[in-house]
């Protein structure tokens, strides 16, 4: 299925004017020191050519499988797609790979469906998503005897993530986000900041048999509800050498979570609160000149979950891009009230 991305205009009415980012009253020394480290590079209109690659999976540890990690995967194709930017209009549409093998013999099918919508403006980012998934394939099994072998395969998994979090960058007057992840700015000078990091989540893991293969005593996990909420503290900085650039954020955080965990046998049924931790990752490589830009991105959300004293559960939403881009130049003004900055993007498949 296509995935299409476009911006929401009146969303960026809300964040121009209520963040007033660009009001004639911002402290002119923050201009300033904001234009020696940060180039805006709105006014152009960039287009791009991208990969877009699903890195999500779900993890299972516990006395049941001798405490061996059991990692299940989709499988799902890596897609291929255009975009452009110009002010505060964003658009892409990306398309399953033709030539993608995806293996279904040795993998098994997966039904998928997504939606992301991000937000970036110079002091804030939003990330919300919806993913659901019905098809998994256990990638480490341990036992295949030749490449060939199928794996073991369970087309009864389905699992949905739906969530939302909140950056916010303190060091925005040197520190741009948009720079290494959606090119409409350039970072000029090597610059990093702390991010503050609230989040929520729900997700939900269902089955028609154990988690575990072939273990199907009472005890055995076969689903649940996880609802999260959280906060963090992190770090992101990006290095520049010339037109080159890299970016790492790492952004530790504590959640509280309500569980509603059910097993094989519905007496084993329960539900209670409890605290974890997430890991959220985000990586950039590139060269990004005036007119042209190429490189990869990643990100990614690992939560890990305590089920019981010795099991426990881990589950990563993430993805990784590889993109290339121009950029032409124009006057236009396609805004009609003020000369505004691209920082809302929806995207569906």
């Amino acid at each position: 299925m296509p995935r299409i991305s476009f911006l929401l205009t009146f969303l960026q009415l809300i964040s121009t004017y209520v963040v007033g980012q660009n009001s004639s009253s911002v402290d002119s020394s923050y201009v300033a020191t904001r234009q020696k480290y940060v180039e805006n590079r709105t006014g152009d209109l960039t287009l791009r050519v991208f990969t877009l690659t699903h890195n999500d999976q779900l993890s299972y540890k516990g006395p049941l499988v001798n405490n061996r990690e059991l990692i299940f995967k989709p499988n799902v194709p890596t897609n291929i797609g255009l975009g452009f930017n110009y002010q505060w209009l964003g658009l892409s549409v990306s398309f399953i790979n033709p030539s993608y093998n995806l293996e279904v013999e040795k993998k098994g099918r997966t039904r998928y469906f997504d939606i992301l919508l991000n937000t970036y403006s110079k002091k804030f980012g939003v990330d919300a998503y919806y993913v659901s998934y019905k098809g998994y394939y256990l990638s480490n099994p341990g036992n295949r005897k030749s490449e060939q072998e199928p794996f073991p395969q369970r087309p009864d998994f389905r699992t949905v993530a739906i969530g939302a979090q909140f950056f916010y960058y303190f060091n925005h007057k040197k520190y741009s986000y948009r720079a290494p992840f959606i090119q409409t700015e350039r970072q000029k000078k090597s610059a990093g900041s702390f991010v503050l990091n609230p989040h929520f989540s729900y997700f939900s893991i269902k089955s028609d048999s154990a988690l575990t293969p072939g273990i199907q005593n009472p005890g055995s996990y076969r689903g649940g509800n996880f609802y999260t909420i959280g906060v963090g503290p992190g770090y992101a900085h990006t290095f520049v050498w010339r037109r080159f650039y890299i970016n790492f954020t790492l952004i530790p955080s504590i959640f509280i979570q309500y569980q509603d965990i059910r097993h094989f046998d519905d007496e084993f049924d329960r539900s209670g609160i409890v605290t974890g931790l997430r890991f959220t990752g985000k990586f950039a490589l590139g060269y990004n000149s005036d007119k042209f830009f190429i490189g990869i991105s990643s990100s990614g959300d690992t939560y890990n979950i305590k089920l019981e004293k010795n099991t426990d559960l881990r589950y990563t939403i993430g993805a990784g891009r590889f993109f290339i881009g121009y950029r032409i130049p124009l006057k236009l003004n396609i805004f009609p009230f003020k000369k505004s900055e691209p920082n809302i993007l929806l995207e569906k498949q």
